[in-house]
């Protein structure tokens, strides 16, 4: 069998599997996206460092892409999984009027969504009970599937871009993990310690603002956030990487000590305008991980949007 033309298992998806699955990817996005206060990213209280972005965007951007999300589950090809990207990035510009919010979620949760998808067919887990990291793994292989078919390209995402990303940029500048490298590379910033700091975090009784607060700043401590790098860059990163690390080794945003560290981090992004839009979308994308490896999904408070948008499971 040529794996560029079928790297993904299996013949057929359950519809409702592919369905309830794309509601968890868009309710990772949604949830990533409302969390406040953020540093520097738009949340449901501001703009952070973004001039031409609100909350807006975002929540109707991530609605757009909630039937991509569905047919990339039951995607059964490389070259099918690649055309959804772009077709799912062309309806995110038409939700935004032009405004990139979730390219890089597109690539790196369109990829999750068709490794459930290929593991649901090889009948390697029960329904909606997938393990994390053999999630990663195969949003690896399918993920390297896709790369082949645009050899040579510039683009960090499902095809060959005009001109060099921000992370192709920051790989050749200062050899960085692009977005598409992380994906080959099973998304490690993800392993490193959101994810289990997204599992453990799970049982306890917080607000879920702080909860994605946590594990987008485990995520910033460990990525090569190539947003933060092409606004500040490679000190701006390495000092970002820091202060996340700081915040969590006092106990979070909310912990007596942790809460003045993060303030002060907040502050500094916003004067200095970075944004560690790649940390966001990693943090989206733990989220949906652990979403998928729990037995019910309501383990995981959503934000108050969900309802409104139907898109409560």
């Amino acid at each position: 069998m040529n794996t560029l033309c079928a790297p993904i298992r299996g013949a057929s998806v359950p519809v409702l599997f592919a369905k309830r699955t794309a509601e968890r990817a868009v309710r990772s996005l949604l949830r990533e996206a409302e969390a406040a206060p953020k540093p520097g990213l738009v949340d449901r209280l501001g703009s952070g460092s973004h001039a031409d972005m609100d909350i807006g965007l975002f929540r109707r951007s991530a609605t757009a892409l909630a039937p991509y999300f569905q047919r990339m589950v039951v995607a059964t090809s490389a070259s099918a999984l690649r055309q959804l990207g772009i077709e799912a990035e062309a309806a995110m510009l038409q939700a935004t009027s032009g405004i990139n919010t979730h390219r890089g979620a597109i690539w790196t949760i369109g990829l999750l969504c068709a490794a459930a998808g290929s593991l649901r067919r090889a009948a390697t887990y029960e329904v909606d009970a997938p393990d994390a990291l053999a999630l990663c793994d195969e949003a690896a292989r399918i993920a390297a599937a896709i790369v082949a078919l645009d050899q040579p390209a510039t683009g960090a995402g499902y095809g060959a871009a005009k001109s060099p990303t921000h992370g192709q940029k920051a790989r050749a500048d200062y050899g960085l993990r692009s977005a598409r490298d992380e994906a080959l590379a099973g998304f490690p910033s993800i392993r490193a310690r959101a994810l289990e700091l997204a599992r453990s975090l799970g049982s306890h009784l917080m607000d879920d603002d702080e909860r994605v607060i946590m594990i987008l700043l485990a995520v910033m401590a460990e990525a090569d956030d190539t947003c933060i790098v092409a606004r500040g860059g490679m000190q701006a990163l390495l000092d970002a990487r820091s202060r996340a690390a700081h915040v969590l080794a006092a106990g979070g945003p909310s912990s007596a000590s942790g809460s003045e560290l993060y303030a002060l981090m907040r502050q500094e992004f916003l004067e200095s305008r970075l944004s560690p839009g790649g940390s966001a979308d990693l943090c989206a994308a733990t989220l949906f991980l652990v979403d998928l490896e729990s037995t019910s999904c309501h383990q995981h408070p959503c934000p108050r949007r969900l309802e409104t948008l139907g898109l409560r499971s």
